[in-house]
């Protein structure tokens, strides 16, 4: 198998191919990343996967060469900051990034893709006794700081 992992250097990702690494010999793995510097410091021992690029961007893809055979897109726009200095850029870059991918997906004939994302994406539910389902959303708070990610 070779995945495109998209947002390697985030939370989700990084873990993501921390694990084909290790628990999967023989997979390949092409790491997208908006800051290399960064990815080099979550994921030192995949410096060589990293492709830098602005997913939002049409074409931002195009310079991943070789067969992908899975993507796992985990990109996005995490920052406290960002989101309440540019909450509408935030959303364009999601929707966008997402939209991006899902047609290189089709250009190169990707078999299958997986849109990750934490649960900060469902808003905030209340688990206290149960675990969440995959069809549960919880309550966004417009006016929380971080309400433009969900």
């Amino acid at each position: 198998m070779r995945y495109l992992v998209t947002g390697a250097s985030g939370y989700v990702g990084s873990q993501f191919v921390h694990h084909v690494l290790s628990a999967q010999p023989g997979a390949e793995v092409v790491a997208v990343v908006r800051d290399a510097a960064k990815a080099r410091r979550v994921l030192p021992e995949a410096a060589e996967l990293f492709v830098a690029a602005d997913l939002a961007q049409p074409g931002a893809l195009d310079g991943v060469s070789g067969a992908v055979d899975a993507i796992v897109h985990c990109a996005a726009i995490t920052q406290s900051r960002v989101m309440v200095s540019h909450p509408v850029e935030t959303a364009d870059s999601i929707v966008l990034s997402t939209r991006n991918v899902l047609a290189f997906a089709r250009r190169r004939g990707v078999r299958a893709m997986v849109y990750v994302s934490s649960m900060e994406a469902c808003g905030a539910l209340d688990c206290s006794d149960h675990r969440a389902a995959e069809d549960e959303l919880g309550t966004v708070e417009l006016y929380r700081a971080r309400s433009s990610y969900p």
